[in-house]
Parts: C-alpha cells; structure tokens; sequence
C-alpha cells in the first residue's frame, strides 16, 4: 500500500468510525480503491471482533509474564515494555514486512469496559484523522488472538522537551513552541481538542523536531459529549479553570495548556507550586507569577515585556480573553522574536514606538548620527548638488539606453525591427549591443550588466550570462561598487560554473563571495550564510562530502535562527544535506531530509513555483533509492508537470527531470517510456549545449541513453555511447568523481555483456580503484555492475583490498557478491 493509499485509509476509517454502521456501505461506495476499501473493511472487522469479545469477556487480560513480548500483531512483532497506565500498556515493536520500529498500545481486558472501550475507539479514530509531521501518526489498528484491542503507532525516538529546552536559548524554544502550535492548530482544524498537553507528551526527535504524543484523552469538537459537565480526565497542573470546573472543553483549552507549557520552557518553573485542591484553587485564581520573575537572571531581560504578555493572555482564567486559536498565538510569538507588536499587549503610542526601535535600533541610531553630520556639513552643500546632477545625468543615459532598446524605427518603413515575433531575447540582445555606450556610468552599466546575466541564466544561455557577470564582477570592483553588489556577481557566475560542470572556478568563485560578505556583514549575516552555502555545493561536487556537509551543517544551523525570512534559504541546505546523506548511503535520513526541504519550501511558495518541481524531483531520488520505484514515478511526473508550467521552451531543469524520470522507467519495466525520456533529454540537452556549452547537463542525458540501450538489448550502440560519455566526463573531472565511477562501471558491464572479459575485468577494477579514494561513497552503477559480474561467475576483483569506511550498501553488496561467488 503506498502512502497515499494509506493516507485515504486512516482518513475513511476515521470518519466510519463517527457513522452508523448501517451508513458504512454507502460511504465506503464512494472509494474507488479496492486496495483502501478492503483495508478499511479489515480494520472495522477488528474494532467490531474486539468489541464482541470484550462485551462477552470483560475479564480478558494480560497474564503478569506478559506472553506479548516476542509475538506477532500484525506485521509488528513485540520486543519490549515502554509504559504502562491503569488502563493499558505500551510496547517496542520491530515492523517485519517494511522495517522500522513501532509503538505498539494495548488496552487491558478487564478495563475494557464501555467507557474505557469507547475512548479506546475514539482514539484510533482521532489519529486516523491526522497527519502532521509533529504529530506522531497513525500506522495500523488491529486486536489480539484473544480480541483485545491494539493501535500501532510511529515510534519517535527523542529526548525529553523539558531536557531539550533547558539546554536551549530563549529564541530556540520560543520556535520549538511556535511548531508545537502549529500541530495543535492542524489539530483543532481537524475537529481534535487533546486536552492534555504537556512537557510529558512531547518528544523532540533526532532531527530536532517535536513531536505531540498521546491523543488517548483527545476529544472530537463536533462530538456531544464535549458540551457535558460530568468527569474530565486531565493532568492536574497543566488543566485549564474550565477542566477544573467541568465545563465545556474548547480549543481554548489546549491553548491554556500551551500557555502553562511556554511558562515553564522560559522559565524553567511551574506556574504553580501547590497540589491537591489548593492546585485547583490556583488556577481558578489565576494570578501566577510573570514567568520572568522567576526565571533564570540571564534569561529574564530577553523574557520581560511581550513573551511575559504572550503567556499571561494564553493562560487566562476566561477562555473569552484567551487567543482564539492556537495560530493566533504563534503569531504572536513570531512577532515577539522579530520585535514587532504583539497583540497581548495593550497598543499605546509609546508600545509601538519602543517596538519600532527595537526592531530599527541601528537605522535610527545612524539616522541620527546623519543628521549631526548634516548639521555640521551645510558647507558641503555643492558638492551634493554636484552629486545629484551626476545621478540625473545617470538616470538620463538609462532612459535613453531603455529607450533606444525599444526604438524599432519607423513602422511605415523596411527597417521596422520589432514585430510580434520578438521575444525579450531580442530585446535583452539589443540592449547588449548598446550596453557599452553607457561611458560615463561604469556602475550603472555593472547593475545592466548583472540583471542581463541574470536573464541569460534564467533562459539556460550560459555562456552569455558568464560574460555578463564577468563584466560586472570587472566594473564593480575598478569602480569600488557595493562589497554586496560584488559579492553576488561572484556568486551567480558560480552558478554559471556549477551548471556548465566547471567545479573548480565554481569553488573559486563562491569562496570569493563569501569572503567579501564575511568581511562586509559578518559571518551570522543571511547574505554571508547564502555565500556559504554554495561554497558548500562546490565542495559537494568535487566530491568532498565531509566539507561540504559540515557547512550545510552550519548553514541549516543560522537559517533556523532567521526564519522565516531564510526559510527558502534553509531548504536550500537541508536539500544538499540530503544529498550527502544519499552519497553516503544513508537513504531513510535522506528520504525526511527531502520531505523537510519539500515541507519548508510549500511553507512560503504556491504550489506550482518551480522550486516546488525541484524539490519533488530530490523527493523522487530518495524514494528510489529505497526501492520505491513507483512512488518515484509518480513524483518525478510531477516535479515535470510544475516544470513544464514555469520553463517553455528548453530549460536545464527539464532535462534534469526527464534524466532521472528514465532511469526510474527502466527499473519499473517501461522500456519504451524511458526511451522516449531519454530521447527527449538529449535532444533538448543538445539544443541547449548548442546554444551555450554545458556538456555536464548532456552527458547526464547520455549516461541515461546509454542504460536505455543496454535496457533494449542494443550493446554495441551502448558501448560506443559510453565510450564518449566516459571520455567527455574525464576532460572535466577527476577519475574519483561519482560520475566517473558511474560511467566507468557500466563501460565494464557492457564490456562483460558483449564478451570481452579481459577488457571488462579490467574496467571494473580500475572503478573500484577510483571508488576506493572515497569509500564512503554511494554508486548504484558500481553496485550493480559488481552484481552482474558476480552473477556471471566472474569473481577475480573480489581478492582485491577492501576498505573498512565502506557506505553500508557498497558492504551489503560486497557481501552479496562473496556468497554469490562462494567465497
């Protein structure tokens, strides 16, 4: 079942639940899906099965050896005791059929009765519901031999929040808060109230994340029995006034408790000292202690003022005078931590002034220390005067030079040269014939010279947009532009670099970048970390992965520190870090890499951005690379769609969808549709080269040609292709690069294939010579080349020396080929 399938599934079982049963045939009707509606049935026969059972057997239980432990439920077989509460246990699970742990939660059989069973029901139907990335999902429902009930969970392995955030500045938890509102706003949308939140039920994951636990309690906002005043379960010290008094549980509710949350993260204290029925007096009272006042000294200035306000208003005795909604409250937070106003806060003259300083503090103090120069500096009063006349004199020559891109002559005559078959190519063209007439304003012609590269670049013309940031790299820096302006003309004919395969000048040029921003802003500075960034991408190229990920480390680290203005920035980053993650044969990491840079970028970005189509296309890599060749597909067709909305015409990205697109093809048995990708890809990867060179981008549609051939069983052809492919790719890299090696071990393959054994073995030998200068390295090509030769009984290249640094698929190949080998 895939993801999607099983999306749909957790969805309708969660809305049977709240039906009828005699309502479930016409609803399940409306799924197409045979695969999701005998899912459903399965799941509604195990819920019904138990709850039978236990109506006739409400002793059932589960004897005090614990017979669960090493049994099968399911796919999930029990390893061990996590917990257990008065009315149930939850158990470790090792997931059999896809791999991956399980928590695993089990309702007792002698408390299963209709109320506990009922909440047991509820329960599997609220996580059926949702689906968010800090909420721990929903994986499978089921029941025991002996019909008592289970849920399997996500299991998230993390640190305690309370630990995570004692350890954090008051900045970071601020944010890990704003994404815990997130989750419970998605949940309130849902119709969910948890009403028991707390640091207990709140886990921060390997990645950093939080992650909302233990919906058992959770309440459907549309049920009836939200609005009765009987017996609420809750955690007394983070209960709201109306849990206390029984009252209607609202979303309101949830955003006291993340009120009481906030208090203790900044300050490291509960709101309330006392227990019992003088705990229930104090909240009904409502009047705790400012969480800066009882928070650590170095912590209490950053806290005072709007975070104080913020969790003062989120606990307020009256839900009326409470946020309305969890997302208003992380607003508020977000407006805190950028020194805006917030809306806890009562909006005097005074109030908004102090925020607007404290945000403009450094604007305000230079504007301040300009008008003390220009009190003082009346005398220069003429050479302003000759300053403006210059920037007038500027501004005339650009109208005249916009002017004269445009003039097409008299429209009655033949030298008419503008029809409506000119394309802003004409005219971008026009205007760099002329840009040299612009003698008198050599910055004015750098900033011409920088927006036309930008456009070359835009339209895949690369050769012309590298003259043109040249040409402004040169007049920027003989007539001392802006450090920014210079540094951001390095940084584009980087790009220019990395497009056109040249990974040297792109390290040289990207280091350039940033070492004038470092210089200029300082290392923190979003600018400085964006030059960074690509000095990173330039060592990933050049196959230096340790280098490039600790600075992709660096960069994820200082963008989080700015969202959410660097949140494109941020994905950015955690995309090559995936990529790292993937050449080293880490592919689960790298696949929540992937979904997080995808899940940042839709974030700030509409659905159909061609940034969304590139992060679609890493998606669909680390979904192949788990062997998920479908999904893949289906993906990557995707990422071409979007693509092809935002590029008419040849486009580098296009190409960069439709080589990996035929590769998946091949695996999946669509011979003919890879083809016609293939063919596509060179044919437009060609053009573009013609245009501009980049022989990187068509080698990589070559390289994908040539597994198609082998594919069609044409090897002689494949083998000439490859030949020049190898060849070419030499020219510009050295023989250790991942595309040597790949190129490399399918020249051995198809040498094997068509008989030349001695010529084979020694081009795969020579492969593994260049793989073994980086042994941590992923090569698929590598692997399944070893493969073919081991299965052909060729097996001499196994005596050779083997790393230890080896990626953990090149040692589960290794291993493969031995016992193929017998050796």
């Amino acid at each position: 079942m895939t993801p999607d399938q099983w999306s749909r599934t957790k969805a309708l079982f969660g809305d049977l639940l709240d039906h009828d049963p005699s309502e479930w045939p016409e609803l399940l009707s409306n799924e197409a899906d045979p695969q999701v509606t005998s899912e459903v049935h399965r799941m509604l026969q195990a819920n019904q099965s138990a709850e039978e059972f236990l109506s006739k057997s409400p002793a059932a239980t589960l004897d005090a050896e614990d017979r669960l432990i090493g049994r099968l439920l399911g796919p999930f077989r029990i390893e061990s005791l996590l917990g257990e509460g008065g009315a149930g246990r939850v158990y470790l699970a090792q997931r059999q059929d896809v791999g991956g742990n399980a928590a695993i939660k089990i309702l007792r059989g002698h408390f299963a009765g209709p109320r506990a069973l009922k909440r047991f029901y509820a329960e599997q139907a609220i996580l059926a519901r949702l689906d968010h990335p800090n909420i721990a999902r929903l994986l499978q429902v089921g029941v025991t031999d002996d019909a008592v009930p289970w849920l399997a969970m996500e299991y998230v392995q993390g640190r305690p929040f309370s630990e995570v955030m004692a350890e954090s500045s008051v900045r970071e938890r601020v944010l890990m808060v704003i994404k815990l509102l997130d989750a419970i706003d998605y949940a309130h949308r849902q119709l969910i109230v948890h009403r028991d939140i707390k640091p207990g039920n709140i886990l921060v994951d390997q990645r950093g994340e939080p992650r909302l636990l233990d919906f058992g309690i959770a309440k459907r906002l549309d049920d009836t029995d939200a609005t009765r005043t009987h017996y609420q379960p809750r955690t007394p010290a983070y209960a709201a006034p109306e849990q206390v008094l029984g009252k209607p549980i609202t979303v309101a509710t949830d955003v006291y408790a993340m009120g009481v949350v906030l208090y203790e993260a900044l300050s490291g204290n509960k709101p309330w000292n006392e227990s019992g029925s003088k705990l229930d007096e104090a909240i009904l009272a409502g009047d705790a202690a400012l969480p800066s006042t009882v928070a650590s000294r170095a912590d209490r200035r950053e806290i005072s003022g709007d975070l104080d306000a913020i969790v003062m208003q989120a606990m307020h005795r009256d839900p009326r005078h409470r946020y309305p909604s969890a997302a208003s409250m992380a607003r508020d937070l977000q407006r805190a931590l950028t020194r805006r106003p917030v809306s806890a806060r009562k909006q005097t003259s005074l109030y908004r002034t102090s925020r607007f300083l404290a945000r403009y503090h450094r604007w305000v103090a230079s504007g301040l220390v300009l008008l003390a120069l220009l009190s003082l500096g009346i005398h220069r009063e003429v050479k302003l005067r000759q300053a403006a006349l210059l920037e007038a004199q500027k501004s005339t020559e650009v109208a005249d030079f916009m002017l004269d891109i445009f003039d097409a002559g008299n429209a009655l005559s033949t030298d008419f040269v503008i029809s409506k078959d000119s394309s802003v190519m004409d005219l971008i063209a026009r205007g760099a014939s002329r840009l040299d007439s612009l003698d008198s304003a050599p910055l004015v012609r750098a900033d011409l010279a920088h927006k036309m590269g930008q456009v070359y670049w835009g339209f895949s013309e690369f050769g012309h947009a590298e003259h043109y940031f040249s040409s402004a790299i040169a007049l920027r820096e003989a007539n001392h532009a802006n450090p920014d302006d210079i540094a951001e003309s390095y940084l584009m004919l980087g790009r220019v670099y990395s497009r056109t395969g040249r990974y040297a000048p792109m390290l040289k040029a990207m280091q350039k970048s940033w070492e004038i921003r470092q210089a200029a802003f300082g290392a923190d500075d979003a600018k400085t970390i964006r030059s960074l960034h690509r000095v990173g991408v330039a060592y990933y190229f050049l196959d230096d992965l340790d280098h490039a990920d600790s600075i992709f480390s660096k960069a994820i680290a200082a963008s989080l520190k700015q969202l959410p203005e660097s949140a494109i920035q941020l994905a950015d980053s955690y995309t090559m870090h995936a990529f790292c993650q993937s050449a080293w044969g880490q592919f689960d990491e790298a696949l929540e890499t992937y979904r997080e840079a995808l899940k940042v970028r839709r974030s700030v970005l509409p659905a159909n951005h061609n940034l969304i189509g590139e992060g679609l296309n890493n998606l669909a890599g680390g979904l192949f690379d788990l062997g998920r060749t479908e999904e893949a597909i289906r993906t990557e067709y995707e990422a071409f769609r979007i693509d092809k909305e935002n590029f008419h015409g040849d486009h580098n990205d296009l190409v960069l969808d439709l080589v990996p697109l035929a590769r998946y093809l091949i695996k999946d048995g669509q011979i003919e549709n890879a083809s016609r990708s293939a063919d596509e890809a060179v044919a437009m990867a060609t053009r573009l080269n013609q245009k501009s060179p980049n022989q990187g981008t068509l080698d990589r549609a070559r390289q994908v040609k040539v597994e198609v051939l082998r594919a069609q069983g044409q090897l002689q052809a494949a083998l000439d292709l490859q030949r020049d492919v190898l060849r070419t790719r030499l020219q510009n890299l050295p023989p250790s690069h991942t595309y040597i090696i790949g190129s490399r071990s399918v020249l051995a393959d198809l040498l094997r294939r068509l008989g030349h054994s001695e010529d084979a073995n020694q081009q795969l030998n020579r492969t593994l010579d260049g793989w073994r200068q980086n042994p941590d390295r992923y090569t698929r090509e590598l692997i399944d080349s070893m493969q073919t030769f081991a299965d052909a009984g060729q097996c001499d290249w196994l005596t050779a020396n083997w790393s230890k640094k080896m990626s953990t698929p090149m040692a589960d190949a290794l291993a493969r080929d031995r016992k193929i080998c017998g050796r």
